[in-house]
């Protein structure tokens, strides 16, 4: 029976009448955009681990000289003010040795105030636990069990983090429900329904500070100590090639590694909605797509900030990159919301015989099931013979 742990994120906006600045200029941004903008998040979550407190924010930009002037207490006690780290698309604020108490309080040059609780860090949750993180929103339920039953499945995953954007087409209890019967431990099902930010002309996806936000919200709250983290996309799917990709990270040398993507695309002649099994098309050329990644979370890059495709200002990605390990990424399996016809590319499409043996292997109709009860166990591996992609 799979354990749930809910977690509603907390939200601390900044006083009436300030705004954060853009991080592009006008003639940098998309359509839409302003809409679409994160004006007014101070920050997310005050988290305590120990006597520290860590506070995960969108990038600060102009909110930083906010931050230098507001008063900061606990139970009535200063507790000074906090080291900032800025980051590419979010920051981080910490304090050390504060006192004990429910709440922090925020007191504004202005004379305004703003009270938020303070949430202890859920470590032991998932602790040693190989777990996958995903941020979403409004994916199809089928898309989300069939993704994640295949990861339990082939890489042992045992854990879940799953970060819900405010999703419109399920709720939450629909989501547990969906999650329930795919053979993982434990999941925790986390609601953040706060602004994502804009997709924009140049640069593309500086302003979308809810995801790394969000991401880094994941390891302070939940996953600094699970056995294995895997950063990965409902649309995205992990070819197994004989040896678990924690298995992977736990053996490199730095517990971290990435691995490359292979774009696929429905029939040119189908129609949405789409499964994963319909992906068995390549553009051609073919096109890669950006990089995932495991890490080891207790290992030696386990205090780097994470990114959808990196760590932070990783410079040794090039040595830490998997070159035989490729995953799926199915185009069809979309919401729509960056580019609601990408399943349409302008190149011409051809069809991918591997990618449809692939698919027939794991998801058809003749799929050889696999069962839990045997998928890999701690210190084990489990491997699909044959379907390592060209």
């Amino acid at each position: 029976m799979t354990e749930f742990l809910l977690h509603d994120v907390t939200r601390t906006v900044a006083p009436e009448g300030i705004r954060r600045d853009r991080a592009v200029s006008k003639r940098g941004m998309g359509d839409g955009s302003e809409a679409k903008y994160d004006f007014d998040t101070l920050f997310y979550e005050v988290i305590r681990q120990g006597t520290d407190l860590h506070i995960v924010a969108p990038r600060l930009l102009n909110f930083g000289r906010l931050v230098k002037r507001t008063r900061f207490s606990v139970g009535g006690r200063d507790i000074g003010r906090p080291k900032v780290r800025n980051f590419y698309r979010h920051s981080i604020l910490r304090f050390a040795n504060v006192p004990v108490g429910p709440s922090l309080t925020l007191g504004f040059p202005d004379g305004q105030t703003a009270e938020t609780p303070i949430r202890d860090a859920r470590l032991d949750f998932l602790e040693g636990l190989d777990c996958e993180l995903i941020l979403s929103k409004n994916d199809d339920l089928n898309w989300i069990a069939d993704h994640l039953r295949f990861h339990v499945a082939t890489q042992g995953v045992e854990g879940l983090v799953f970060i819900d954007n405010g999703s419109t087409r399920h709720s939450v209890d629909d989501l547990r429900t969906a999650l329930s019967d795919i053979g993982l431990k434990k999941v925790a099902l986390v609601s953040m329904p706060y602004p994502f930010g804009p997709l924009n002309r140049r640069p593309r996806n500086i302003e979308l500070y809810l995801q790394t936000a969000a991401y880094n919200l994941a390891r302070l709250m939940f996953l600094q100590r699970a056995g294995g983290a895997l950063c990965m996309d409902v649309d995205e799917i992990l070819v197994p090639d004989g040896t678990s990709i924690f298995d992977r990270a736990r053996a490199s040398r730095f517990g971290f590694v990435t691995f490359g993507g292979l774009n696929r695309y429905p029939d040119p002649h189908a129609e949405p909605p789409f499964r994963f099994t319909d992906h068995a098309w390549s553009t051609t050329p073919p096109k890669d797509a950006p990089d995932d990644w495991c890490i080891v979370p207790t290992g030696p890059l386990g205090s780097m900030q994470w990114r959808c495709h990196n760590l932070e200002n990783n410079l040794l990605r090039p040595f830490q990159r998997l070159k035989q390990t490729k995953f799926y990424h199915c185009l069809g399996i979309t919401t729509g919301w960056k580019n609601a016809t990408r399943f349409r590319p302008d190149a011409p499409l051809q069809k991918d015989e591997h990618a449809a043996r692939f698919w027939e292997d794991t998801f058809g109709p003749t799929a050889k099931k696999i069962d839990p009860a045997v998928r890999r166990q701690p210190g084990r591996n489990t491997a699909v013979k044959g379907l390592t992609p060209r």
